[in-house]
């Protein structure tokens, strides 16, 4: 069946290095982070986080994070439905 995940975590507070210059413009829409939730069933599991970021920054430590997998219910669909949401 399908499944829903979730990022327990609400914040991830990261260190990354770099030359000033170029680490002072990075925001948070140029980091893109990603986890690997491949083989796990239902339940809570701490994942390692996979960080992509831009330039020549680099990633100082590993992080995890916590996933919490849940069986969808049945009838919910995976489509965004047509003509949205009503007024």
């Amino acid at each position: 069946g399908n499944k829903e995940y979730r990022v327990a975590d609400e914040w991830i507070k990261l260190t990354i290095s770099g030359r000033a210059e170029f680490i002072n413009t990075i925001t948070k829409d140029d980091i893109r982070l990603s986890v690997d939730v491949g083989g796990l069933g239902k339940g809570e599991h701490q994942v390692s986080l996979s960080v992509d970021l831009p330039g020549d920054a680099t990633l100082v430590g590993d992080y995890n994070v916590k996933v919490i997998i849940n069986e969808a219910p049945e009838d919910q669909s995976t489509s965004a439905g047509e003509g949205g949401r009503q007024p």
